[in-house]
């Protein structure tokens, strides 16, 4: 096994991966670059077929509001803004079959949907299940307080909400009901 510390993109992913030999169906990818996240996994999933993913994505925002920063070279990461939401990762499940295995916490689990479509569960009782509804949530993730409005809204009020909230980022995300 080798390791490189470089500052990878969705333009640069593949050839990173390559350039280190990394089989097509390698076992196992943790992505956690509180950024462009989607943009990379969905670089990597055009390319790859990892038997598990795990990824960080933006737990604040619930289903079935699809939110995604967009995909810009150095990303910087700033407060609440960052990733994507948990309903925008089901474009990349459908995109390259994959399916949602489980929720914990602000990462989400998936695999290929040859080797695991009868362990999947949908994305909105993942999020429950794995998020909104853990007893310990609030204790583990009280910066997001502010942000747990939108749990209580329904989609066009959180839309509005994070329009708000986004307001000196205008143009830097793209944001739908899904």
């Amino acid at each position: 096994a080798r390791s490189c510390r470089f500052m990878v993109s969705s333009t640069n992913i593949v050839d990173l991966l390559k350039a280190y030999s990394v089989e097509k169906d390698f076992g196992v990818l943790s992505l956690d670059i509180d950024g462009c996240d989607y943009w990379v996994l969905d670089a990597i999933l055009s390319r790859f077929r990892p038997k598990l993913v795990v990824s960080e994505f933006n737990e604040k925002i619930p289903p079935p509001v699809k939110f995604v920063v967009n995909d810009v070279p150095e990303f910087n990461l700033r407060f609440h803004f960052f990733g994507y939401s948990i309903a925008k990762l089901q474009d990349l499940l459908k995109k390259h079959d994959y399916v949602l295995l489980e929720n914990e916490y602000n990462n989400v689990f998936i695999a290929p949907a040859e080797i695991a479509a009868d362990h999947s569960i949908s994305i909105e009782q993942a999020y429950l299940e794995g998020y909104v509804n853990r007893p310990d949530r609030r204790e583990k993730f009280g910066s997001n307080e502010d942000m747990d409005p939108l749990l209580r809204m329904d989609p066009q009020q959180a839309v509005d909400f994070l329009g708000r909230y986004y307001g000196g980022y205008k143009g830097e995300y793209q944001i739908e009901i899904g």
